[in-house]
């Protein structure tokens, strides 16, 4: 499937509703991909931003390494797999797959010279992404479901 290289927009929230959006941006085109998150990631991922954009390097990548593994529901940053987060390479992040309304993010990891795919949160995987500027990508089948064209 072909992939297009994306970059985060903004992380936006709803007029009317308490509605939060990371919005993602076709980085050589006109589309826009909204994912709906709660506003705890939102600000996750905010956060990040505004940290990329003062280019400070705070003590928050252990919030982040601590938010994923309980995502995980390990006792350390461990996922189901073995892998070490905290010591491996995040090569790139890639939006795969629609469901239900959910998107399915994909994270490419060189962990010991071996490469690895894992499924994980889309907003704390953006967050990693924004934290060691790799690269995101979304499939041309989720774009043609969900991005908006301006």
């Amino acid at each position: 499937m072909a992939q297009v290289e994306m970059e985060i927009d903004s992380v936006r929230r709803g007029i009317l509703k308490e509605e939060w959006a990371i919005v993602l941006k076709e980085r050589r085109g006109k589309r826009y991909l909204p994912i709906l998150v709660s506003k705890p990631r939102a600000d996750l991922v905010g956060r990040e931003l505004l940290y990329l954009v003062k280019r400070q390097l705070p003590s928050f990548d252990l919030e982040l390494r601590q938010r994923a593994s309980r995502d995980l529901q390990l006792g350390d940053t461990e996922t189901k797999t073995g892998i070490r987060l905290v010591s491996s390479k995040l090569e790139s992040v890639t939006i795969n797959r629609l469901e239900n309304n959910a998107f399915s993010v994909k994270l490419l990891l060189t962990h010991q010279d071996k490469s690895y795919e894992i499924d994980y949160s889309p907003a704390i995987t953006l967050a990693f992404s924004i934290r060691v500027q790799a690269p995101i990508f979304a499939d041309e089948a989720v774009l043609s479901k969900a991005a908006i064209a301006v």
